[in-house]
């Protein structure tokens, strides 16, 4: 048969992750254009990028596989923060804040320390947490559509985390985020509707979900993080500006 061209496993998964890695290359050159989610991620790539030498040179190159894959998970969050800026943008054309108030700008983020004492003698191993079930709990909360619920939800895991104050940090972050998303929610419906406009409901709860999804690699980076925070260098710690929701 002419005119097509069969590929094996190996070539069909180097031809996706190479499609993958051209897209995310044209979603970063117009990154510039507006969007907070994607200059949320622009602002943190970039920091991330400068402080992965200091770290590889602290670590002797053990931060290496940390830095790696945070950065090419910020990398591939440009694909779909592309398309929330985009259903998000007729209600920041109408000046409310749908998919900008959510972040908290990298440039709060703590200055670079080479080293943080620990708050208390480090564990010989980080507790486990069920990560499945810590998901599970949140998208009932998402699929509920209540918010009020999905952000105590969130303070009770974040209270949880508070006995181990130098380590799950990113998880912190994201369950932070999560609180404050939920939190200012009902903000962006109420002016929503009080313009005239269509419920950012839908909206607003996926990217709760999509949050919530980010959850499990998180965990998986605070835990390659942990053989490092223990020595006292704070990565992933001190890399993440604090988050703050409406009481």
């Amino acid at each position: 048969m002419t005119g097509f061209r069969f590929y094996n496993k190996t070539q069909t998964v180097k031809i996706c992750f190479m499609f993958i890695f051209y897209f995310i290359l044209v979603i970063s050159a117009h990154a510039s254009s507006t969007g907070c989610f994607r200059e949320h991620l622009k602002e943190a790539i970039e920091m991330n990028r400068e402080r992965q030498f200091l770290y590889a040179e602290l670590t002797q190159g053990e931060s290496r596989k940390i830095s790696n894959r945070l950065i090419w998970g910020e990398r591939l969050g440009l694909i779909s923060a592309f398309f929330y800026d985009w259903r998000a943008s007729e209600y920041q054309k109408k000046g409310i804040g749908v998919l900008c108030d959510e972040f908290v700008s990298m440039d709060q983020t703590p200055s670079f320390r080479s080293y943080m004492p620990l708050t208390a003698l480090p564990p010989e191993w980080l507790p486990e947490i069920d990560i499945e079930k810590m998901e599970k709990t949140l998208q009932k909360g998402i699929h509920s559509q209540d918010f009020e619920k999905i952000k105590k939800l969130s303070k009770n895991f974040l209270k949880d985390l508070s006995s181990l104050p130098d380590y799950y940090c990113m998880l912190r972050h994201i369950l932070s985020s999560i609180a404050r998303s939920a939190a200012i929610a009902h903000i962006h419906i109420e002016k929503s509707l009080h313009l005239g406009l269509d419920t950012p409901q839908t909206l607003l709860l996926d990217f709760l979900e999509l949050q919530v999804e980010n959850l499990e690699n998180a965990y998986d980076l605070d835990r390659l993080a942990f053989s490092i925070q223990i020595k006292g260098i704070p990565i992933l710690c001190q890399d993440v500006p604090e988050i703050s929701w409406l009481e």
